[in-house]
């Protein structure tokens, strides 16, 4: 419950900070008229495996209806599939989890910067070998999710991208955060950034950290982008192992 309350006084803040930047860029802006109500669709996947066997893939598809210069009404659909392994008493818990996600919210974004905050339902249905019986995320459970992501560009080059979310389910927290820099590219049809990448998460069972170098090409006029990560991981059962990583995103 600790965690929970520290995730929510960052969304708070991220919020208080995106709203304030807003309204300073709105009183600078001669055009006021609000722009058409248009719909914007987007695919995302993506799959994380490490040398342990353990990793976490997924696919989704978002709907956003944008409603002005600023703000858009936001909603996505996932699936997903978990596998990752973790110590009770003697025994080694396989742990593999199939999933689904629906999530509804509002995104917030002027120039440089977006932010989205969003809240849905979870479901999960994790099978354990051998059973464990104390495990609090065992079994078919559907469970309350909140999410957010902040984008900003900090410098014509310098991109810094945060995102973290909290489950009911098992107590879970996820946490990401990944600072690119624009390596090459014109700005208008492409871009190739480097940087590195955080991850934490974990759930009343397992915990896990990573970090690595990261390369994105975003191909902007098909608004397509893939994402190549790879770096160590560590785990509350397995010390260390390294991991790699694909993300593809498509906007039409």
């Amino acid at each position: 419950m600790k965690n929970l309350y520290l995730f929510i006084h960052v969304i708070f803040y991220l919020a208080l900070f995106s709203f304030f930047t807003s309204h300073v860029e709105a009183a600078d802006t001669k055009d006021k008229t609000p722009a058409p109500v248009t719909y914007a669709q987007e695919m995302y996947s993506g799959w994380y495996t490490d040398t342990e066997g353990q990793g976490y893939g997924y696919i989704g598809a978002g709907l956003d209806r944008i409603m002005s210069d600023h703000w858009a009404l936001s909603a996505k659909l996932f699936t997903s599939y978990m596998y990752y392994k973790y110590d009770s008493g003697s025994d080694t818990i396989k742990a593999k989890v199939p999933g689904v996600k629906l999530l509804i919210g509002t995104k917030h974004f002027y120039k440089g910067t977006y932010f989205i905050i969003s809240g849905g339902i979870d479901y999960r249905n994790t099978s354990l070998s051998p059973d464990d019986e104390s495990s609090s995320v065992r079994g078919s459970k559907t469970g309350a999710i909140l999410e957010a992501i902040y984008s900003k560009d900090i410098s014509e080059r310098l991109v810094i991208d945060l995102m973290g979310n909290y489950g009911t389910i098992g107590d879970s927290l996820w946490g990401r955060g990944r600072l690119k820099y624009l390596f090459s590219g014109d700005g208008v049809n492409q871009k190739v950034f480097i940087g590195i990448e955080g991850t934490g998460e974990g759930n009343s069972d397992y915990s896990a950290y990573r970090v690595g170098p990261i390369v994105e090409l975003q191909i902007i006029k098909q608004g397509f982008s893939v994402l190549l990560a790879g770096g160590y991981k560590h785990t509350n059962s397995i010390s260390s192992s390294g991991y790699l990583g694909i993300e593809l995103y498509y906007r039409f």
